[in-house]
């Protein structure tokens, strides 16, 4: 879901819809720390849930969902190394955007006044490459949980190295 979050967004920039383009940033990131928590920390209780068809009783259950920041809590509780970098780089990625994410979801400020005026390119470059870091650490977590997590793993590492140019500065040390 965060991947097609992100390829949503692009496609909505390619066609002349940046504020739509910007609100889906946060919602791609939240389902990739989902994903991961489901996959990692997640409660089996919480895994069932989650894959059940839609009802009024799992419409009751998803209110009851640990937001974004409970789950995060537990990730950082992890101690498995092959997620627990993944996990670092999401934090910091959480702390350094966040704000500016909900405030283009939601209507803010940021979005309010580019409506009117735009948005400079450095600023959707520096988004678009955020994306793709995400999209970076979602084949990430895919990997892992693959039939040949060492095999998998060697791929992603070539995306980090091939698309050094369209990821953000972050993903260097991947």
């Amino acid at each position: 879901m965060s991947v097609e979050h992100a390829a949503g967004a692009i496609a909505l920039l390619t066609i002349g819809m940046p504020n739509a383009a910007m609100a889906l940033f946060r919602p791609q990131f939240e389902t990739l720390i989902r994903g991961v928590w489901l996959l990692e920390a997640a409660d089996e209780k919480w895994v069932r849930q989650y894959h059940e068809p839609p009802s009024e009783e799992s419409s009751r259950a998803a209110d009851m969902a640990p937001g974004v920041k409970l789950m995060f809590d537990e990730l950082l509780k992890l101690e498995d190394p092959r997620v627990k970098g993944i996990v670092g780089h999401l934090d910091e990625y959480r702390a350094q955007s966040l704000r500016a994410l909900s405030s283009l979801t939601h209507g803010g400020m940021h979005l309010m006044s580019r409506s009117g005026t735009g948005y400079p390119m450095t600023l959707v470059d520096n988004v678009v490459r955020c994306a793709n870091g995400l999209v970076c650490y979602a084949a990430q977590m895919a990997a892992l949980i693959s039939t040949d997590a060492e095999a998998n793993m060697v791929l992603v590492s070539g995306l980090h190295r091939d698309f050094r140019d369209c990821l953000p500065g972050m993903m260097d040390t991947a």
